[in-house]
């Protein structure tokens, strides 16, 4: 099942039909989940019941509108989901249920917007599943996937994600390899020889197609090494692309970090759907 998460906005409508195509591609239901949060109350007051009856209404009647905009997308399989409750911790929670949750990357509410929402950081650093923001214009049916590769746990998870992505849509497959300070990087001296640190980066990722072809051989698969600031360089590249996959952490991250650093900037940068894969 794929969870989608819808507010009316046009952040989400995108989110919908983007979601919408990937169920019919991927030949599984869909689900419509709007929250609508109660507001905080202080001291003694507290909200009767048929208030909280109200936002549990309103909430139902969005993502039936949602369910709507799906269907008009030639999905048949779709249910809406009302609650009253924070939008990122219901998307959250229903997540541990769906194969993919997709959200917009924002809503109407222009606080949550400024904190990077941003509904869709919150869930891409706490579902249960991968999580794709759809960014830009949302190119469908995808034409080319790209995937980000550092040879991590989750950027191994990360490309067979975007090689199932990519051979379900008939896309091809970039994989990219970005770096900059060897040292931090590859644990080598940071005047070590260029060609030989992009030798290493290349070798890795020549590993990772290999085995994406292993499993999808009439794949079209291409790398890339590029050298600079990750997040900058990936985005570049992703700029005619469909989707973008990254790990939600790399390398030189914190694993006490739910989510990497380059994985927060493509969220808040790149000119595409972006696929946060744990």
């Amino acid at each position: 099942m794929i969870l989608v998460g819808y507010d009316g906005s046009q952040q989400s409508t995108a989110a919908v039909r983007w979601a919408a195509h990937a169920a019919l591609r991927r030949q599984e239901p869909l689900q419509i989940l709007s929250a609508v949060p109660m507001p905080v109350v202080y001291g003694s007051e507290f909200l009767p019941a048929s208030a909280i009856q109200e936002f549990a209404e309103e909430a139902s009647k969005v993502a039936a509108d949602g369910a709507r905009v799906a269907r008009e997308e030639g999905v048949t399989e779709v249910e809406s989901l009302g609650v009253s409750a924070n939008p990122a911790n219901a998307l959250v929670e229903a997540s541990s249920d769906a194969s993919l949750v997709v959200v917009g990357n924002r809503g109407h509410h222009q606080l949550v917007e400024t904190m990077l929402g941003s509904v869709g950081h919150a869930v891409s650093a706490h579902a249960a599943c991968p999580v794709v923001v759809v960014r830009g214009v949302g190119v469908d049916p995808l034409a080319r996937v790209v995937v980000a590769y550092d040879a991590s746990e989750p950027a191994q998870r990360a490309v067979e994600f975007a090689a199932a992505a990519a051979a379900a849509s008939g896309a091809s497959l970039h994989i990219v390899g970005a770096w900059d300070d060897p040292a931090m990087t590859y644990g080598l001296p940071s005047i070590g020889d260029v060609n030989d640190i992009a030798e290493a980066v290349n070798d890795d990722l020549q590993a990772a197609r290999s085995t994406v072809l292993a499993r999808h051989a009439d794949l079209m698969v291409t790398t890339e090494v590029t050298r600079g600031q990750a997040a900058v360089e990936i985005a570049r590249i992703a700029e005619d692309a469909g989707l973008l996959v990254a790990g939600s952490r790399g390398r030189g991250g914190f694993r006490s970090l739910l989510l990497g650093s380059v994985s927060r900037r493509l969220l808040a940068t790149a000119p595409c759907p972006v696929a946060v894969v744990r």
